[in-house]
């Protein structure tokens, strides 16, 4: 009777062992399939985060673009303006017959009269003093 129980309780003890690495085991698997689950869903989030970052970049791109061949546009269009434009016809200056058909872009158009203003009294003198220097002998 005592080896009975003595098997009986080394018996318990054994199942008491086995069931406590079981438990560990099956502990094991589910923190591995949770840590699994989480590092899938972190390289997910970090491939949207990526894929989001590349649309923006490319957004501001085609952002970047469009405003390029606008002002390149718009630079052709003023250039067309100025050469279309004879100053001789025009002597006195007139803002309606000067005036642009738009304003280049982050230029204000009053600068531009005053300047063109400047350019047109700097040539009339040029021109004026040539003449002068070329009729009158100097001395």
């Amino acid at each position: 009777m005592l080896k009975q129980k003595m098997s009986e309780k080394f018996d318990k003890e054994q199942e008491q062992v086995v069931e406590s690495l079981m438990e560990k085991k099956e502990k094991k698997m589910e923190a591995d399939a949770a840590f699994t689950a989480w590092k899938q869903h972190k390289s997910h989030l970090m491939k949207m985060e990526k894929k989001k970052r590349a649309w923006v970049m490319q957004k501001k791109r085609e952002e970047e673009e469009k405003q390029i061949a606008r002002d390149r546009e718009a630079l052709i269009v003023y250039r067309m303006w100025l050469e279309s434009k004879n100053p001789v016809k025009h002597d006195t200056f007139s803002p309606v017959k000067a005036k642009p058909p738009w304003t280049p872009p982050g230029k204000c158009e009053e600068f531009y009269f005053s300047l063109e203003c400047i350019i047109k009294q700097i040539c009339f003198k040029n021109v004026y003093h040539k003449i002068i220097y070329r009729v009158v002998p100097k001395g």
